[in-house]
């Protein structure tokens, strides 16, 4: 479960690409 890790690692990363 493993994935969830790089699912929020995803996320973050987006989040600061695409500020909102």
């Amino acid at each position: 479960m493993r994935q969830i890790s790089w699912v929020f690692l995803g996320l973050a990363v987006w989040g600061a690409v695409h500020p909102m």
